[in-house]
Order: C-alpha cells, then structure tokens, then sequence
C-alpha cells in the first residue's frame, strides 16, 4: 500500500515520500488517509488585497509595493500553513519570507547552494518552499532531503515554477512610491502623494532645485487670496503603463486653472501641457556601467510629443504619438528612431554618457499648406536641428548592468520663431 501511495506522490510531481514514518504536521482523517495542503484556489488579483496595488496600476505600470502589501501576498500563499504547521514559524516575518522566497526562484541554484543558503533556518526554508507550492510541505516529512526534493520538483515541473517565480517577482519586493522621481520636459520634478494604504492619491510638482512645490492632493490644488481664488487640476496619462514598464514611466500631463476674479467678477480657464519621463531611483542603471548581453540590444516603444510652433501670432501646440525604437551597440553606439503620423519621423545617432545631439527630421505627413509646424530649413522634406538626447536605463538588478526598459527625453528648441520639440519615451527589451 505504502509503494502505491509513494507511486500517486511522484506522479502529481512531488519528489518526496515520508519513507514510513508518521509527520507531525499532517492530521490523519478518520480512515487514516493523510490529507495535504492546497494552493490558493483563486489568484491574487481577485484578492481584497489586490485591490489598493490595482488602483496604483490603473494610473502607473511601475512596481510599487510597500511592506505590508508584500505581506498580504506571502498571506496569501500560505494558504492552509497553519491548519498543516500549527504553531510553526509564528516569529518569522512575512518579508523574510518573501525575500527568501524570491531567491527560491533562480532556477540555476542547486541543492547544495539551497542547504549553505539556509543553515540553520530550516523553518525559513520550509515556509518559503510553502510559498513556491503548498504541496511541497510533504517535502519536510521526517527523513526527507528537503533541497533535493525542491530542486527535484523544480526541474522536473519547469513551466508551473516560471509562472510561480514570476508571480513571486512581482509581488515580493519593497519598491515605494517614494523612490520614484519623474522630470518634465522643463526639468520640474513630479513626486507621487500617496494615503496611508500606499495608494497613489494625486502627485508633487516642484522646480529643478526641489523648491516652490505645488501639491496636487486628490488630483487637486486650491490656492485663494482676499481677490483671486485660483484651482488647479492635474491629468496624469501614462503610456508606460501600456507598453508594460516595470520600473519607468512616461507620458503627458495636463494642468487645467480656474481662475476666478472677484473683484472684476471674472473667470478664466487655461491649460498647461506637457510632458514627463523617469522612473525607480534605485533601478536607473549608469550609462558608463551598462553591460549589454550581445554585441547590440534593440529596444522598442511609444512616445508622445508636444510641438510649438512661435510662427503665428500666438504659439500654437499640437499632440502627437508614434512607435519609437533603441538601438544599443557594444562600442557606446545609440540609434535612436521615432515615427510620427501627422509630422515628421525623427532620427539621432549618440555614445553613451553623451546628451548633445543632431537630429534628422524626415518623411514630413503633415499639413503641407501651413509652414507653422515645418522647419524652414527643410530640403526635399528633410531638416536638421541641434538638440539634446537624454535617456535613463533601468533594470531589475542594476548591479549586473543589464537593461530592460529605458524612458527620458528628445528635445529641440530654435527660440523666438522657430519650433520646440518635447518628447518624451519609453521602450523595452
């Protein structure tokens, strides 16, 4: 009977059989049968604690989780832990066992790097390999080589350990709102405000020295005096969020004002566009440490785009969006390439570390009745113009100097006149 059961153990892909002698963690039914935890029966998005990290995604794609919100995740993945471990591992806590719980989640570790790693924390290990997979507690059974049969279980169920460790990458890291800055086209600073659950509630902006902040409290500003009473309303449209970055953002941003006169009885509406780019402080990768896996690196993307033309008799500022792609080489080399319907598509060529560029305005789709929004220096539908390039890489472990993902900024400004390019981008591996 014993044989029988070992041989049904092995075949639902667990490595480990109690070798006959009875586990303390595992009541027995009334007919003898030991029954064995399950794995959650529903995802974590369809949790009651998903729910404050779902309204921070409906408005940024960046990884924000703060600790207790780690904690309702390892919660949540130790389901039935105390039904099957009563009373084990109630000192040990949930972000210890989430950040050991992600270095399960390298696949190249073997068991004997797995055992040095958690000597002499047995419980530990045991609660973080609950963590990958509740049926995995059978793998602490009395007599049992605990890393051998997780490596074991590992190797032989690869693709349910991909979709775990990467649930697991998702959801147990301390990343917080707080080491997000993102930059205007102007170079103010945007911080998010965020409630006491670690929900977004609105955004910072400040100046480039950090100074003359404005606080967009629940999206809103409110500022009165004796004669004026002025409010302020920020639209955050982020693009990033779509294409799937991780760890940057960008897009564009309106501030509409309602300005009210009392003394005149006189109310005026303006709006203020612009553009933002930026990211995790603590995943920007330096461009002098970028380490690329091959000889060269494409990434691809969107941008978006605010054109003012000073040709008319007040500047005029049209919108656009198109697909943009980053060429990265081994020896410094960046192309950069981004196509707009409606204006021109844009090209530069730059080494890492440098900012200063040429840009190639070409393939104008435009109204070609109006000069306001085309380059006067244009030649057969091609134009030049000096301007800078700025882009800031991120990644998962900045230490290994791998990017995945890169946003920040293509400007051009010819002054009094002439037409200024804000761009703002991001692409991925």
């Amino acid at each position: 009977m014993k044989k029988i059961f070992c041989a049904l153990v092995i075949m639902a892909g667990l490595a480990g059989c109690t070798n006959g002698n009875d586990s303390p963690t595992y009541p027995r039914g009334s007919d003898s049968y030991e029954p064995h935890p399950t794995n959650p029966t529903y995802t974590f998005e369809e949790s009651d604690e998903y729910k404050q990290i779902a309204q921070n995604k409906s408005i940024t794609g960046m990884y924000i989780r703060n600790a207790d919100q780690v904690a309702d995740y390892i919660d949540y993945r130790l389901n039935e832990w105390d039904t099957f471990n009563p009373g084990v591992g109630k000192n040990i806590s949930k972000i210890d066992i989430a950040n050991a719980a992600l270095y399960l989640t390298n696949d190249e570790l073997d068991a004997s790097a797995i055992k040095s790693y958690f000597d002499g924390k047995t419980t530990l290990f045991h609660m973080a390999v609950y963590v990958v997979n509740n049926l995995l507690n059978r793998c602490f059974d009395t007599g049992v080589d605990s890393a051998k049969c997780f490596v074991e279980w590992r190797d032989k169920n690869q693709s349910a350990f991909d979709t775990i460790a990467n649930e697991i990458n998702n959801n147990t890291s301390i990343l917080t709102a707080d080491d997000i800055i993102l930059n205007t086209a102007d170079n103010d600073k945007l911080t998010f405000l965020m409630d006491d659950d670690g929900v977004i509630i609105g955004v910072k902006m400040t100046d480039s020295n950090d100074e003359n902040p404005v606080k967009f409290d629940n999206w809103v500003a409110h500022n009165a005096n004796p004669n004026f009473a002025t409010l302020q309303q920020f639209t955050y449209s982020s693009y990033g969020r779509n294409l799937g970055l991780k760890y940057s953002d960008f897009g564009d941003y309106v501030i509409e004002t309602t300005k009210y006169d009392e003394l005149n009885d006189k109310l005026t509406k303006t709006n203020e566009k612009g553009v933002f780019a930026g990211g995790h402080t603590s995943k920007m990768i330096d461009e002098k440490n970028i380490e690329l896996p091959t000889n060269s690196v494409q990434f691809e993307g969107q941008s978006t785009m605010l054109v003012t033309s000073d040709r008319g008799d007040t500047p005029e500022q049209k919108l656009f969006h198109g697909g943009t792609t980053l060429d990265v080489y081994k020896d410094g080399t960046v192309n950069f390439n981004a196509n707009f319907n409606g204006w021109y598509d844009v090209h530069a060529q730059k080494k890492l570390g440098e900012n200063n560029v040429k840009f190639k305005f070409d393939n104008y789709t435009g109204d070609v009745y109006s000069q306001n929004f085309q380059f006067e220096s244009e030649q057969d539908r091609t134009a030049y113009a000096d301007g800078t390039l700025d882009i800031k890489y991120y990644g998962p472990n900045p230490e290994n100097g791998i990017p995945t993902e890169a946003a920040g900024f293509a400007n051009v400004d010819q002054g009094a006149g002439g037409i200024k390019m804000d761009m703002a981008f991001g692409v991925k591996r």
